[in-house]
Formats: structure tokens, C-alpha cells, sequence
């Protein structure tokens, strides 16, 4: 079985077409910068929407353990055993359970359901994360028995796994969206918390036998320099089977999901990108011969 945190339909920004989206719950990375803080854990996990709370008590009333704090009935997350008591009972919305398990015929019926748009715009189906090769199995006994449907297939990964683990979901796939966050490993690991070693042999492994789009999030102050963005189109531009590079600036659509969980967003001073700078480092990737965009025009307009 497999554990999702959410299902997106009608996505138009992860592979050709209109796609369904399927998050995977867990990542082995810690991005300062990650938008989808609720796919980091590989388990349930209870969000707190404080501004739904209507302060009724019933979550207080209902915990067995004690959990939810008498004045704020904010989750004491150092003792609750997720037992969902109080995402059951609680009136407003305010308490929800974050993952959910799927066998994968169950998820094929989730997304058999929308084939006519695969068809019609020549979509399919995107698993992403979180990161889906933590749960190399599942997905890739899903991806398998989706291609034998002739669905259109792709994932996004950063990378960080076994090689293993890559292939038997690679070999799978029509597509990889493949996240190259910084060239050098001591920065990659102070930005996300691991080494850049495995993720580049594992892009070099991947491109026998897979078409590759090397997508870097453009963080400001942290990543996008000419430099590093140099850097990282030299390596990418050596790749047989690369597709194109995508540039995905910075937003912080996230933040309000770190407050859900009880968790500290490290970002807040940082501005979204600025236009003429993301597009400078657009026309950089273009000068060298490579297919380039920008993913959404989550930028300012300066």
C-alpha cells in the first residue's frame, strides 16, 4: 500500500497535458524552501487550521491522552498518538488527517476516473511528493500497471535514492522531472540537509534510460547565482537524454501549511523572485543550446 497526502486533478504544470497529481507522504530531504512541509513525514499527520476553530471544545472533550491544550486547542505533537479522535469530531474543519493508504488497484480506480482528459490533451499521470521513491514498491507496481492501461506516465525526485530504487520506478516512466537544487554538495547539504553526491550519479545513471527534465528551484540569495546556475547547466547539457531545463522561481505559497503543522518557516525575509532575473537566467540556459522555461510566473513584476 501507499501513502498519499493529497490527490491533484487537472494539474497543467507537471508533464504534458492535463495530468493527475498524485503526492507521496515522505522525503528524505529538508529544503529550507519546501512548499509541501505536510509530505515530509512518511506517517499521518494532523494539520490545525486555527482560523476554522470555532472554539467548541469537542477535540478537548474527545482526547483520551490529554493532547489538545485547554485555551488555544492547539496538538501537543510530543504526546498525541494520532488517533484522529479529534479530526472525527471536530465540527468546523479545522482538525484534518493529512494521509491517506491506497492499495494500487484503489488508485487506479482514482485515476481511471479522469482518462477522457488524459486523451483529449495527451495527459496522464504524475507521482510526485514528497519524494514517490521512498516508496519505490508502490509506485513503481503503479506505474507499471498504468502503462499497461496506456496511460502516459512521469515522476518528480530529487534524486536522493538508491539506484535501485530509481531504476525499477525509472523503467516505468515516460518522463522524469528531475530537481538539481545546488552543484555544490556542502551548500546542498546546509540548503536541504543532504549532499549532492547521490543525486548527481543517480542523473548521470538515469539518463540511459529515461528522457530527464533537470528543474532547478530558484531560491534567492541561496541558489541563484550565475555561477551555480552556470554550473549546473554544464552538467545537465551532458545528459544524451535531457529534454529541457525548467526554472522554478521562488514563491511562498506554502508558509500558512508550517503554522498547521507546528513547524518554524525559515524563509520569511525572502521575496519572490524578481522577473528580470529569472529571465536573464532563462536567456543563460538558452545561450548554451538547451531548451529552457520558466514554470507559472510566480515572480514579481519588476
Amino acid at each position: 500500500m501507499g501513502l498519499i497526502s493529497d490527490i491533484q486533478k487537472f494539474s497543467i504544470h507537471d508533464g504534458p497535458g492535463i495530468r493527475t497529481l498524485i503526492f507521496m507522504k515522505g522525503c528524505p530531504l529538508r529544503c529550507q524552501w519546501c512548499s509541501n512541509p505536510e509530505t515530509q513525514n512518511h506517517f499521518n499527520e494532523i494539520i490545525f487550521i486555527r482560523k476554522n476553530c470555532v472554539s467548541c471544545g469537542d477535540c478537548l472533550d474527545i482526547c483520551p491522552i490529554g493532547a489538545i491544550e485547554p485555551k488555544t486547542f492547539d496538538i501537543n505533537r510530543h504526546i498525541c498518538d494520532r488517533c484522529l479522535k479529534c479530526v472525527d469530531i471536530c465540527p468546523a474543519n479545522s482538525k484534518i488527517d493529512l494521509g491517506k493508504w491506497y492499495t494500487v488497484p484503489e488508485l487506479i480506480n482514482e485515476v481511471e476516473s479522469d482518462r477522457i482528459f488524459y486523451r483529449n490533451s495527451d495527459g496522464g499521470i504524475t507521482v510526485s511528493g514528497g519524494e514517490p521513491l521512498l516508496q519505490y514498491k508502490f509506485v513503481s507496481t503503479f506505474l507499471k500497471k498504468c502503462q499497461e492501461l496506456n496511460l502516459n506516465t512521469a515522476i518528480e525526485t530529487c534524486g536522493y535514492a538508491k539506484w535501485e530504487h530509481l531504476e525499477s520506478v525509472a523503467q516505468y516512466t515516460n518522463h522524469v522531472f528531475f530537481d538539481i537544487k545546488h552543484m555544490n554538495t556542502k551548500i546542498h547539504q546546509t540548503l536541504t540537509g543532504k549532499g549532492n553526491e547521490l543525486i548527481l550519479k543517480n542523473a548521470t545513471k538515469l539518463d540511459s534510460i529515461s528522457a530527464i527534465t533537470i528543474r532547478i528551484p530558484i531560491i534567492p540569495g541561496m541558489n541563484d547565482s550565475k555561477d551555480n546556475i552556470e554550473a549546473t547547466i554544464k552538467f545537465s547539457k551532458n545528459l544524451n537524454n535531457l529534454n529541457k531545463i525548467e526554472l522554478l522561481p521562488y514563491h511562498p505559497l506554502g508558509e500558512n501549511k508550517y503554522s498547521w503543522l507546528d513547524k518554524q518557516y525559515k524563509l520569511k525575509d525572502i521575496s519572490p523572485m524578481n522577473k528580470n532575473k529569472i529571465l536573464k537566467l532563462k536567456e543563460l540556459i538558452k545561450s548554451y543550446g538547451i531548451k529552457a522555461e520558466v514554470r507559472e510566473n510566480l515572480y514579481i513584476d519588476e
